[in-house]
């Protein structure tokens, strides 16, 4: 028989959820709420005992299933009370919420097990956060009235555990079936595959360089399922940095012969919403009204159904039940074996999956694809900033006839409160201290904007608020990795709360799961991203040939130098060569990365100056998913004549992208990918130094290095694929640059861009 515990108030919101979906409570008014509660307990009551443990057992034919949970206060064996935490006035509590009556009826249920006792009192008090007024409700129940509920309540409960381990039988049944869906293993696929499998059944992590054409989504999520076949684990989150990535993770599950196998793709709130724009303030939302009335009965008809809920079929199915979307994906997760999904589901504070990341049962498996982005990822999830411009836009959009409300004057003060933070110092600037004195101005101002009815701009004033909280939530985490950056002129300043290193916060996630696997096609040096991603420096660390042969891929170096002061007197350069690489062939698709925006508008118009018979493609600086698969769609194997798609290195189109074989035959890379000199950086940089003795190569050197490797990753795709790389820069002659390439380039330096042309004949006509 399977044993499983439940805590009382799981047990309840799991079984009694209903009503409507409320916004989510900010991390300063749960922690009001905590002591708010511990206030109460602290007051004298004759004889009374708080934080009483109590457990019982009940069984199902399959299920042993422990019931356990804490008394808030117990009046010897005459009284249960159970306390809550509110803002609603005593007359609109209506007796209590019934979960909450729920969750006070099994302590007293459990309670009276243990003592033997035919009846006893239950209370219910709510203390309120604002007046402190406290409102008690109570019942005299008879045991046999409450052991009828408590059956139901568990008997629901052990009805959805059998449910979910069938499932998990029947899982376990396919992935011991399970057979690797090639005919045979790429080269370096199954050494991957195994050191995944036993990083899971050792409860270990593993940093795995696999270079493109590895194969490493099957290579990771295959061996997960076999641990999941063999009892190691229960769930899977792939999670990747972009939602191109996804595509590759849903094909491969789609592939595995695991009929059983249930995935859901969570995708952002904004991109799964119906409405133009998500409208989730209390009220405003009809697919949140009663949305948990309706969930039931959409999850039952979803049970029934095995695979990959995309996107698309989780909107069709809350359209069928007039649920939210977004919310639906993630209360479908929580009966998944595989969760498909952006970084920040795991990752960042704010938006990671609660129910698994901090009240979960933990014991899951993390694949982190693309992990060479994770370090920047996690630092911006762990930053935030506010803009004065904000504030004063969103204060100038208050009707004149408003001017006095206490919404504008609040922003007013927050506005104030930001310019004195300025006083006496010379921006930009970076400070070990936080700025404390802000704290008070931005609970003020977010007490206004949470209004039912706000004098302003609603999507400044819902922006704005957003901003504000996350910088306060930020603001409680402040430690020594933080520097407090000020920037910007007297109407420009904006101040920002700057996490260095996330790679102690990183290591708190993990704690929550079994394994944690990184892998990518560049992790080099090694040393640097095990330091930065927040795994053990004990982790095993594998990094696997290129699976293909190394006389596919033509590499060319010419030293013109590309810094910031040289651009304009190598432009013209840079472009001559651009265009001797493109017409060695008289058909083909190039894609040509640049260092930054403006760069690649100057050497867009010199390359459409020269080449007016080739067909141009370019990234622009705000492009959405239609636009983005646009670009990729211009890349096809029949184009006639030339094609050349011109994107910025770091950015959409320089990793997560797939174009095999004829789509693309050759890049060019400007630059060695470094990053732009900023505040950010510089702090970055003195940072690493102090921790790591390497600051200039972890704050610039290595992750610009990187941006190259992935840009040059899109060319060879397949084992029969043949293309051209050119890397344009002086840097890459010194031996600290060339150290960082792939083993198995052979890179060839030529000096002009005639004789460039002279090495690509010869290297297409072979």
């Amino acid at each position: 028989m399977e044993k499983r515990r439940v805590a009382v108030r799981t047990l309840v919101e799991t079984v009694l959820l209903s009503g409507s979906i409320s916004p989510s409570a900010s991390s300063a008014r749960l922690l009001d709420g905590i002591r708010g509660h511990q206030a109460l307990q602290r007051v004298a009551a004759d004889g009374a005992q708080n934080e009483v443990s109590v457990s019982g057992v009940v069984s199902s034919e399959l299920i042993e299933l422990t019931v356990y949970g804490r008394i808030d206060r117990l009046y010897g064996k005459e009284r249960v009370e159970e306390i809550k935490t509110t803002y609603l006035d005593s007359d609109h509590l209506h007796g209590g919420d019934p979960q909450h009556w729920a969750q006070a009826k099994c302590y007293a249920y459990l309670f009276s097990i243990i003592e033997s006792l035919p009846q006893i009192d239950v209370s219910l008090t709510y203390f309120h956060l604002d007046t402190g007024e406290i409102t008690t409700f109570t019942e005299s129940l008879s045991f046999s009235a409450l052991e009828e509920f408590y059956l139901l309540v568990t008997g629901r409960y052990l009805a959805l555990l059998e449910t979910e381990y069938r499932h998990e039988r029947a899982l376990r049944a396919d992935g011991k079936a399970l057979a690797f869906p090639y005919p045979s293993f790429r080269t370096g696929q199954r050494e991957f595959a195994s050191q995944v499998y036993y990083a899971i059944r050792e409860k270990s992590a593993l940093l795995a360089q696999a270079p493109t054409g590895t194969g490493k989504t099957m290579a990771a999520l295959f061996p997960a399922l076999k641990a999941v076949a063999d009892g190691h684990t229960n769930k899977i989150f792939y999670l990747t940095a972009r939602t191109t990535q996804q595509e590759a993770a849903i094909n491969a599950a789609r592939l595995l012969d695991a009929p059983h196998l249930r995935a859901v793709v969570i995708s952002a709130k904004e991109k799964m919403c119906v409405y133009d724009q998500p409208i989730c303030r209390e009220g405003d939302c009809p697919r949140a009204t009663g949305y948990y009335d309706r969930l039931g009965e959409a999850l039952s008809s979803m049970s029934e159904i095995d695979g990959v809920f995309t996107p698309d079929e989780i909107r069709a199915h809350a359209s069928r039940h007039f649920l939210c979307p977004f919310e639906l994906s993630l209360d479908l997760s929580l009966s998944c074996d595989l969760i498909i999904c952006d970084y920040n589901y795991a990752f960042d504070p704010r938006v990671r999956l609660q129910r698994f990341f901090t009240t979960g049962r933990g014991g899951f498996v993390l694949l982190v694809d693309e992990a060479h982005n994770l370090p920047d990822r996690a630092r911006s999830m762990y930053s935030a900033a506010l803009s004065l411009s904000s504030i004063a836009e969103t204060r100038k959009s208050v009707p004149k006839q408003a001017r006095k409300s206490p919404l504008y004057l609040s922003l007013k003060k927050l506005e104030k409160a930001i310019s004195a933070c300025f006083d006496e110092i010379d921006p930009p600037l970076a400070k070990e201290e936080p700025p404390e004195t802000l704290a008070s101005a931005i609970e003020t101002a977010l007490d206004q904007l949470s209004a039912e009815t706000i004098p302003a701009d609603r999507a400044l004033a819902q922006q704005l608020s957003f901003d504000l909280s996350t910088f306060r939530y930020i603001l409680e985490l402040y430690d020594v990795s933080y520097r407090t950056l000020y920037e910007g002129g007297k109407t420009t300043r904006k101040i920002t709360l700057f996490c260095t290193n996330t790679a102690g916060k990183l290591a708190e996630v993990y704690k929550k799961c079994r394994s944690e696997i990184l892998f990518s096609a560049t992790l080099t040096p090694f040393s640097f991203y095990r330091d930065l991603s927040g795994v053990k420096a004990e982790t095993p660390l594998l990094s696997l040939p290129s699976p293909f042969p190394p006389e596919n891929l033509a590499v060319y170096h010419l030293p013109l130098d590309t810094r910031y002061r040289a651009r304009e007197a190598t432009m013209q350069a840079v472009t001559d060569a651009i265009c001797a690489f493109v017409s060695a062939r008289e058909r083909g698709n190039y894609l040509v990365f640049a260092p930054s925006h403006a760069y690649l508008n100057q050497l867009s118009g010199l390359l459409k100056d020269a080449l007016p018979d080739v067909h141009f493609v370019e990234q622009s600086q705000k492009m959405d998913d239609a636009a983005r698969a646009d670009f990729l769609a211009q890349f096809q194997p029949d184009n006639e004549g030339v094609t050349i798609g011109l994107a910025v290195m770091g950015g959409v189109f320089a990793e997560g992208i797939d174009l095999p074989a004829e789509r693309l035959c050759g890049a060019v890379v400007v630059g060695v990918g470094l990053p732009q000199l900023c505040l950010e950086r510089d702090v970055l940089r003195d940072a690493y130094e102090e921790t790591y003795q390497s600051g200039y190569r972890y704050a610039y050197q290595y992750p610009g290095v990187s941006k190259v490797l992935q840009a040059a990753g899109r060319i060879i795709r397949t084992e029969t694929d043949r293309g051209a790389l050119l890397l344009i820069d002086t840097r890459y002659a010194q031996a600290e640059y060339r150290a960082l390439l792939p083993a198995h380039w052979s890179v060839r330096r030529v000096q002009t861009a005639a004789s460039l042309q002279e090495e690509l004949v010869r290297f297409w006509q072979n």
